[in-house]
């Protein structure tokens, strides 16, 4: 469902490169940034500060998701 979303949302003569492009760039961005920042944050001592992240990804996906083409 995930790739299916993902090509829909680009016009057909970018699809490919389009969802090529935002696949291989969110691996990075949410492969490597969470987990450094979860590590940064668990340094300060507040598990909260972690559950405020994850909240704030949550809403910022939800809010993508309302955004995305039907």
């Amino acid at each position: 469902p995930q790739a299916a979303f993902i090509t829909e949302q680009f016009e057909p003569a970018l699809c490919y490169t389009g969802s090529s492009l935002a696949y291989t760039l969110a691996g990075p961005v949410g492969a490597a940034v969470a987990p450094a920042l979860f590590a940064l944050l668990a340094q300060w001592g507040s598990p909260l500060l972690i559950g405020g992240y994850v909240a704030v990804a949550c809403v910022v996906t939800l809010i993508g998701l309302r955004l995305g083409r039907p």
